[in-house]
C-alpha cells in the first residue's frame, strides 16, 4: 500500500494538540502564580482570568479556523 502521508498528518496534528495543551497549562501555572504573587482579590483574580479565558478563546477560533482552511486547501490538492 502506497504511503498517502496520512500518518505523516496524524502525528503533526497531535504534536499541535500537545503543543496546544502544554501552553494553556503553562499559562494557568502563571496566572495562578500571578493572581498568589500579586495578592490579588477574589474578585481581582476572578476578573483576570475571564479576562484570559476571553482571550484563550478568541485565539483559538482563530487558530481552529486557520487548521480548518489549511485542511480544505489540503484536500483540494488530493
Amino acid at each position: 500500500m502506497p504511503y498517502t502521508g496520512n500518518l505523516y498528518y496524524l502525528s503533526r496534528q497531535e504534536l499541535y494538540v500537545s503543543k496546544r495543551f502544554a501552553m494553556k497549562e503553562s499559562q494557568n501555572r502563571l496566572l495562578q502564580d500571578l493572581i498568589k504573587e500579586a495578592k490579588l482579590s477574589k474578585v481581582e483574580a476572578d476578573a483576570l482570568l475571564k479576562e484570559h479565558l476571553e482571550n484563550i478563546a478568541a485565539v483559538d477560533k482563530v487558530l481552529d479556523d486557520q487548521k480548518a482552511r489549511q485542511v480544505k486547501i489540503g484536500r483540494a490538492h488530493v
